[in-house]
């Protein structure tokens, strides 16, 4: 079977609906960007303007055709096929389940704010990102912009994404957080002015 057919299959669970197919097939069609010697593998997550403080991060692999997130919605998954965080290029692709009762760690995903800081931990350091876009998306507007959303090309980005807008029987839209490196100031040296 075509690496594309089952990466359209897999997340049509994350997602949902037909048009989860057609946006699932963008994942994993690329090789992923070899990291900078710095990046690591995501393990935890810090939003502290959502309360979440070293949040555990896993990480996900194709399994039986799926890309399921962490079943315990406190913990937030890692597409291992996904960038580093720290990495030079990519995107690092973190998802969370949602629980229509509440109580899920992406549960306020959707407030966050554009220049929040969003810290994501691992071996070897810690990699700030600064919020750019919050966006809530129909499943069809999720399939027609995956390309762009799950690219592995291009500068370095940090993308979370979660369910969104529970109808009583699921969950029909996505919410999709886009933030970037923050800027990395260097220390000041001793005898240095700032203006």
């Amino acid at each position: 079977m075509p690496t594309w057919l089952i990466l359209a299959v897999t997340l049509v669970a994350l997602v949902g609906g037909p048009s989860g197919v057609v946006w699932a097939a963008y994942l994993g069609t690329r090789t992923p960007p070899v990291p900078a010697v710095q990046a690591s593998d995501p393990t935890t997550l810090t939003i502290d303007s959502l309360g979440l403080r070293g949040v555990g991060v896993l990480p996900m692999a194709l399994k039986h055709g799926a890309l399921n997130p962490p079943d315990n919605p406190r913990l937030v998954g890692w597409w291992n096929q996904s960038a580093d965080a720290g990495a030079a290029t990519g995107t690092t692709l973190l998802t969370a389940h949602k629980v229509h009762s509440g109580s899920a760690v992406f549960e306020h995903l959707v407030e966050l704010k554009p220049g929040a800081t969003v810290v994501v931990g691992g071996a070897s350091g810690s990699y700030a990102y600064v919020v750019q876009d919050v966006r809530v998306l129909t499943k069809d507007r999720m399939a027609a912009e995956a390309g762009r959303l799950f690219s592995q090309d291009g500068p370095h980005r940090l993308l979370l994404v979660t369910c969104e807008d529970w109808d009583g029987k699921e969950f029909a839209s996505n919410s999709v957080v886009t933030a970037v490196p923050a800027p990395v100031v260097p220390p000041s040296t001793p005898g240095s002015s700032r203006r």
